[in-house]
């Protein structure tokens, strides 16, 4: 019998699932609420404007958070525009 298993790898850690315990469904719901709820958090953290940070980091942060998909192509042009614009304006 082959034991099919999921794993969600990422950060410091990973988590081995099996796909049939409790139920293959069950499974992959949870696993996409782990993955929607990372994505929601590293929004918040990476994916938000402060126009207080130096340019560099923010650039940085916006860019980690385009290549690893937390936010698209359009919105890191969004976000990079917005920055430069409250920067502008607070100083």
């Amino acid at each position: 019998m082959s034991v099919k298993e999921l794993h969600l790898i990422g950060g410091s850690s990973s988590l081995t699932f099996y796909q049939a315990s409790p139920t293959k469904e069950i499974v992959e719901e949870f696993v996409n609420e782990v993955i929607n709820r990372t994505r929601k958090l590293l929004l918040e953290k990476y994916g938000k404007v402060d126009p207080d940070l130096p340019e560099e980091t923010q650039m940085n942060q916006l860019n980690w958070a385009r290549t690893n998909d937390i936010i698209s192509e359009e919105q890191y042009r969004e976000l990079k525009q917005e920055y430069k614009t409250k920067r502008l304006l607070n100083h």
